[in-house]
């Protein structure tokens, strides 16, 4: 985990994983609608928020990490996401889960609602993606929680000034335009005329009555 991250809304990602809930279970896929595990739904969620996903996940077997004892998904999920304590955690936090005392915790899901009505979303076989409640057997189970970064705000670009070389003057009040003729020769200019005004009368001129549908009378 980078130090300069940020957890994304609790409320964006749990109703990001909400929306994989139905999806069949399928070991390896994650594939919204046609088939995830519970990495893959994880994955998901992070596509939700990111778009991308930050490495290629290599095949994996049903019981990755038991071997050796290797804490593979927890290590994998401190270089992408925020660890936290599991006591802190809340709606929106990963949870990982050791499903046997003594191996490596190799399940996760999504915390749902806490406290009055604990639950929480995740891909379990011959379930698909769904809600139960967090039941104190899982609750004994949860070996670690992460939150989920927010995805970086991007910067608009201003867009750049003109410069005063792109901009055409306009011609001003003052300027004429020449024309010239077919060879390219200045064509001879008609002096200019001065409009004269003339004065208005001093008697003032009689205005026609107009009737109420606004035609002259």
């Amino acid at each position: 985990m980078t130090p300069d991250l940020h957890p994304a809304d609790p409320s964006a990602v749990l109703a990001i994983a909400r929306d994989w809930i139905g999806t069949p279970y399928l070991h390896q896929s994650s594939v919204q609608g046609v088939g995830a595990d519970c990495l893959g739904l994880a994955r998901g969620v992070w596509r939700g928020l990111h778009g991308d996903e930050p490495w290629d996940v290599p095949p994996y077997t049903r019981d990755w990490g038991e071997a050796g004892g290797r804490e593979v998904l927890a290590t994998a999920a401190r270089a992408a996401l925020i660890e936290i304590p599991v006591a802190a955690a809340g709606p929106g936090a990963l949870i990982l889960f050791r499903m046997v005392a003594g191996s490596p915790a190799k399940h996760c899901g999504v915390l749902g609602e806490s406290l009055i009505r604990p639950s929480f979303v995740h891909a379990y076989d011959r379930t698909g993606v769904v809600e139960e409640p967090l039941t104190e057997a899982w609750a004994r189970r949860a070996a670690y929680a992460f939150l989920f970064p927010a995805a970086p705000a991007v910067e608009a670009s201003p867009d750049p000034a003109p410069s005063e070389s792109s901009v055409a003057p306009e011609p001003g009040l003052n300027e004429t335009k020449t024309s010239t003729d077919s060879a390219g020769n200045p064509a001879p200019q008609e002096p200019a005329t001065t409009a004269t005004v003339e004065p208005a009368p001093d008697a003032a001129r009689e205005i026609p009555a107009t009737s109420e549908t606004g035609e002259g009378g």
